[in-house]
Parts: C-alpha cells; sequence; structure tokens
C-alpha cells in the first residue's frame, strides 16, 4: 500500500485533489519527522533498548526515539510503558546476587544479543539435582509479572524458568527448546520465545501472583521438556544474558541493570498544535501497527484531542479480548465506541490497518481491508493535539507505529478498504 497517494474526490462540479496533510511511514523511513504536516515532539525521561537493522541491540539516549526491528525487518517506532526491571545485576549471573544451586557461571564467554563478549555460561555441577541461578526479589499480590531471559543453546538445548510458589499459589514453570525455538510444557503459566538472531532467543515466563511477598526467579538448565532435575556432567551449559522481571502481562524491551532495580521511562509522541493540518469539520485518520496489549487495555495507537478524555478520537484496543475500538467523545459525552467482531486483534506481532473517516453524523471505519462499520449520530470533538502510541483514558500501546496519516476529507468507504488493504 502507498500511504500518502493523490486521492481524487468528487468536489462539487470538479475533481480535488486531496493528499495527507500529515503523513509518516516511520517503519519504511525510520525517522520522526520525514513526511508531510507539522514536527512530531518525543521524549523520554531515560535511555531504552532496541534491536537495529543488523539484530544487535542498542541504546538510545533520553528523548532519542526508537526505531525496532526483528530479524533485520523493519518494525516501525516503537512506544512503549514505563518498566522497572527488578532483578539486580541483569548481565552478570556470576555476582553474588545471583545464587548459584548446583551450578557455576563462566562469566563473559560468548557474544551478547548487544554484540559485547558479555554474555555468561550457565554449567551444571554433577549432582543428581535441579541445577540454576536464581535471585530473590518481592513480589506483590494480584499483580501480573513477566519473567524473560536471553538463551542460546551450548551443549544443552533447554531451558526452564520459574516463579516462586507462594506469590504464585502453585509451581509456576514453562520449558523452552533453545534448538528449535518452541516452548514446553507450562505449569501454572504461560511461556513464550522469540528468536533475536545469532542462535538467541528470550525466553519469557507470565503469571499472575496470588499474595506478596518474597520468593525468587530462576532459570534453570535441564536436558529436557517437563524435566526438573538430572544427573549433570559438571561441564554441559547454555549461554545466558539479560535477565528482566517486570511487573506487567508481557515483556518489554531489555532493561539492564547493575546494584538496583531500573525503570524505562515512558516514550511520549506528540504533536500540537495541529491547526496547519486538521480539519475541526471532517477528516480521515490513518494508522498502522501492533500493540503489545491483548486484553482489556484499551491502548491507543494514535488519540486527537483537548489533552483531556472529554474531547478526543481515538483508535485503540477495546475492553474485550482482541478488538479493535473506536471511540469518540464530544463535550464529555461519548458520542461513538464502534468494535471490531472479537479475535480479531490475535496477536501481538500482528500488523492492523484502520482508516476512520470523520464527519457530524457520517462516521466509518475500515480494519485490513473490511467493509467499513458506520455511526450516523456522533458530533466531533474540538481537539488541539495527536498522540501517538497514548492517549486520556487509554494506555500506552506498548508496541510499534508504523504509519500514519490524516486526509482534511472524509474519505469514502470504499476509500477506507482501500486504504486499509
Amino acid at each position: 500500500m502507498i500511504l500518502a497517494p493523490a486521492l481524487t474526490l468528487s468536489a462539487g462540479s470538479g475533481a480535488a485533489i486531496v493528499r495527507p496533510t500529515f503523513s509518516r511511514d516511520f517503519a519504511g523511513e525510520k525517522t520522526l519527522n520525514n513526511g508531510t504536516g507539522p514536527a512530531i515532539t518525543f521524549t523520554r525521561a531515560s535511555n531504552a533498548t532496541f534491536f537495529n537493522a543488523s539484530g544487535v541491540l542498542q541504546t538510545a539516549a533520553n528523548d532519542a526515539p526508537r526505531f525496532d526491528h526483528s530479524g533485520g525487518s523493519s518494525l516501525g517506532l516503537l512506544i512503549e510503558e514505563a518498566r522497572t526491571n527488578l532483578l539486580l545485576r541483569s548481565a552478570e549471573f556470576n555476582n553474588a546476587s545471583w545464587t548459584k544451586a548446583n551450578a557455576t557461571i563462566t562469566a563473559n564467554s560468548a557474544t551478547s544479543p548487544d554484540g559485547g563478549s558479555n554474555a555468561d555460561t550457565l554449567v551444571e555441577d554433577s549432582n543428581s539435582a535441579a541445577h540454576a541461578a536464581s535471585q530473590t526479589v518481592t513480589y506483590a499480590a494480584s499483580t501480573p509479572y513477566s519473567f524473560s531471559v536471553f538463551a542460546k543453546q551450548l551443549n544443552r538445548s533447554w531451558i526452564f524458568l520459574q516463579l516462586a510458589t507462594t506469590p504464585f499459589g502453585a509451581v509456576t514453570r514453562a520449558w523452552f527448546n533453545l534448538a528449535n525455538g518452541t516452548v514446553g510444557t507450562q505449569n501454572n503459566g504461560t511461556g513464550t520465545i522469540t528468536s533475536v538472531g545469532d542462535g538467541w532467543y528470550r525466553c519469557t515466563l507470565f503469571a499472575t501472583s496470588t499474595v506478596g511477598g518474597s520468593g525468587v526467579s530462576a532459570m534453570h538448565i535441564t536436558t529436557g521438556d517437563a524435566v526438573a532435575t538430572h544427573t549433570g556432567d559438571n561441564t554441559s551449559g547454555i549461554f545466558i544474558w539479560g535477565a528482566q522481571l517486570e511487573a506487567g502481562a508481557f515483556p518489554t524491551s531489555y532493561i539492564p541493570t547493575t546494584t538496583a532495580a531500573a525503570t524505562r521511562s515512558a516514550d511520549n509522541a506528540v504533536v500540537t498544535p495541529i491547526s496547519s493540518f486538521y480539519n475541526q469539520a471532517e477528516g480521515t485518520l490513518f494508522a498502522e501497527g501492533t500493540s503489545n496489549h491483548l486484553t482489556n487495555s484499551l491502548a491507543a495507537l494514535v488519540s486527537i484531542d483537548d489533552t483531556t478524555a472529554n474531547e478526543r478520537i481515538q483508535i485503540r484496543r477495546g475492553t474485550q479480548s482482541n478488538l479493535l475500538n473506536i471511540v469518540v467523545a464530544d463535550g464529555g459525552s461519548p458520542q461513538a465506541s464502534i468494535d471490531t467482531a472479537t479475535s480479531s486483534w490475535a496477536s501481538a506481532t500482528e500488523i492492523k490497518r484502520i482508516a476512520l473517516a470523520l464527519k457530524a453524523d457520517d462516521l466509518a471505519v475500515s480494519m485490513n481491508g473490511a467493509t467499513a462499520l458506520t455511526d450516523t449520530s456522533a458530533t466531533l470533538p474540538t481537539v488541539t493535539r495527536m498522540v501517538i502510541g497514548f492517549g486520556p483514558n487509554s494506555q500506552y500501546v506498548s508496541g510499534h507505529i508504523r504509519k500514519l496519516a490524516y486526509w482534511p476529507k472524509r474519505l469514502t468507504n470504499t476509500l477506507l478498504q482501500q486504504l486499509t488493504t
């Protein structure tokens, strides 16, 4: 799809050429302000990590946008909520912050995902036991947690992650096959595995605590699926790097730590004022992107608002599982809330393209080429800014914004389908 075509629409007795007055192709251009319309102001009060086109983990400075990649493919502008890595010495497993049980650490023995010679090897001893490195943390009650580590096979190809039994109500584990990048047995939690290149995988165990209290986050070298203990040979191991424990229902970009827990601040991308490109009477808003929030999230790909929820137009995830929601509010009153069918956005890596046409009593939205859904009884708000990946009453998308565009004209429903196909 070409994002910024010259679109010809009927206009009285003649024809008008309508081009986007605001457009950005973050995935294609990999920069913040190439395109039409005013500049985007980007802030983040901390550094943050992302993968470059070569598959190497990089660190972006404060207030620097991140154009993320996977397998060499450009994903777009990464927008994430604030998160804290609760584990200390996240890439120094030989440090005393990590307890080694029937295992040893060989430090700085392999090239890590950040390109440095700083990955460690977790080596089993000869005991018949569990072979692990762990760290004790304090968990809050009734809170989702994601425990992740980058791992690569050496002469063992299985790892399992485990969260403390007491805060999570039962033994909570997931096994991961580092030879083929698959998730094995899962007990009381959910495991995911993602390739980051060069044989490295990011393995994640997700679970929700039941009570608060102290407990371990542990990574175990093992010999096969569902094997919790085995007799070691005193030489076999796996490579590990970049452990992270964060409160949240999915893992976010890696946050390195040393002597204390560390927080990555939220990404904020805003356009204000919008008067140079925005038509308060009618228009069409296009967004393409992904979101890690999969359930009950209200995570916004884009919001056009007056800094409050009283005057807003948002493209976001809905309050039910895996659906898209369009919300329009004017004068503090809901004017429209259009949902797609459930199970329409089932994956965190699934790219969605949405076009929303706006005019009083004449709204329509199409997603990924579907027939437009309409609303014929809505007034439009008076708005002053565009927020990318966030908005009033909506969570951070914690995903990738690939493209954005705005036309100062209510495009036809047919064009909405064409734009999103």
